[in-house]
């Protein structure tokens, strides 16, 4: 009984520090990458609004930019989600 009690216990402690792993690294793919792509869109919105004459090809390859950053948004949110650790995802 004392054995199964111990394992019990390390059973869970494993589970524990894969859930705060899981939590770190969600949380740095959101803050370090996230910002990324924010600080990206930013970039482009600005340089649509400082010059209004672009030819339509490069108009075209800034929207084709903003959709693929938008694309890698939420992907990134989608993956930080499935490394949520369940108890975060059940109790919010």
């Amino acid at each position: 009984m004392l054995e199964l009690s111990y394992r019990d216990s390390q059973l869970k402690a494993v589970m524990q520090s894969q859930e705060v792993e899981r939590a770190r690294y969600a949380q740095d793919l959101h803050d370090d990458y996230g910002q990324l792509i924010v600080v990206l869109k930013l970039n482009l919105q600005e340089i649509e609004s400082r010059f209004n004459d672009l030819p339509e090809s490069l108009i075209k390859m800034i929207q084709n930019s903003h959709n693929i950053l938008q694309r890698m948004s939420e992907k990134l949110r989608s993956i930080c989600l499935g490394l949520m650790p369940v108890t975060i995802k059940e109790r919010g």
